[in-house]
């Protein structure tokens, strides 16, 4: 990325860590009011880029041309996975940042970059608070039919065991859209698609969620880029048997080998794919 030219207006700096890409915008404030206690409102959007998901041994180079060339002050970020805790915007802390580290595993393409960003972010040069987001707050309050997996209540409750949902600043961001062109309609259904490296799909009724196809994890539901989307649980103890996979080895093959790159032979690019 090429160094940016200075910009001296107070902006808020966002950012979306994906599981193939890292996005982010800059947004004017008038001054850093804040929402509910919780985050920072913006007014007004001021620049935009996008890098590819790498691993740097600190801060990546355009984040830190970023946080140099602009007069940031709050930095926000979405956090995938906000477990069972988790269902509000939070300022984070010592004490939540351990927290979230323990989430990683239930969704680790997504999860582990933005702790890794949140991180970077905490140890620069530069006194920025920094805020997490949650994809999975649009869904915390599904109907308990749609939340509930046919396992014994007591793993249930000893391990807060439910259907999360995600994508869920995606289709919050569809329910609006459909709202502002139907400004008129009361009662409504809607079914929301996201189609990217990440695919999912649900059910609304009148603005709200009432199911969806993602689960526990992000690898719940459509088949995706690289992740395998449903498959029969017998068939995985099966093929964990017959391999000798370990959970990791699992997670592994059903996050990153699988979707449209185990069904190609290799090829993700879905413009390659379709050629």
């Amino acid at each position: 990325m090429s160094s940016l030219p200075r910009y001296d207006k107070p902006v808020l700096l966002v950012l979306n860590p994906g599981s193939s890409s890292i996005k982010w915008s800059t947004h004017n404030v008038s001054a850093l009011e804040y929402a509910g206690a919780t985050v920072p409102v913006a007014i007004g959007q001021a620049g935009v880029g996008q890098s590819a998901a790498q691993t740097y041994p600190g801060a990546p180079p355009w984040l830190i041309d970023v946080l140099t060339n602009h007069a940031v002050r709050a930095v926000i970020i979405r956090v995938v996975h906000g477990g069972s805790e988790y269902h509000k915007p939070i300022p984070i802390n010592d004490d939540n940042f351990r927290q979230l580290q323990t989430l990683i595993p239930l969704a680790p393409l997504h999860n582990k970059a933005a702790i890794e960003l949140i991180e970077q972010l905490r140890n620069t040069r530069f006194s920025i608070p920094v805020f997490a987001v949650f994809d999975s707050e649009f869904f915390s309050d599904l109907p308990v039919l749609s939340q509930i997996y046919g396992l014994s209540v007591a793993l249930t409750e000893k391990y807060r065991l439910r259907r999360y949902g995600f994508h869920g600043f995606a289709h919050e961001s569809m329910v609006k859209h459909w709202e502002a062109v139907k400004p008129k309609a009361e009662h409504y259904t809607l079914v929301t698609a996201q189609l990217g490296s990440g695919c999912s799909m649900a059910a609304i009724r009148d603005g709200k969620p009432v199911d969806t196809t993602m689960g526990f994890t992000p690898n719940e539901g459509l088949l995706m880029r690289t992740r395998s989307g449903d498959i029969d649980p017998g068939l995985l103890t099966w093929l964990q048997r017959q391999e000798g996979w370990t959970p990791e080895d699992t997670d592994r093959v059903l996050n990153c080998e699988s979707g449209w790159r185990g069904l190609s032979g290799g090829i993700d690019n879905m413009a390659d794919l379709f050629a």
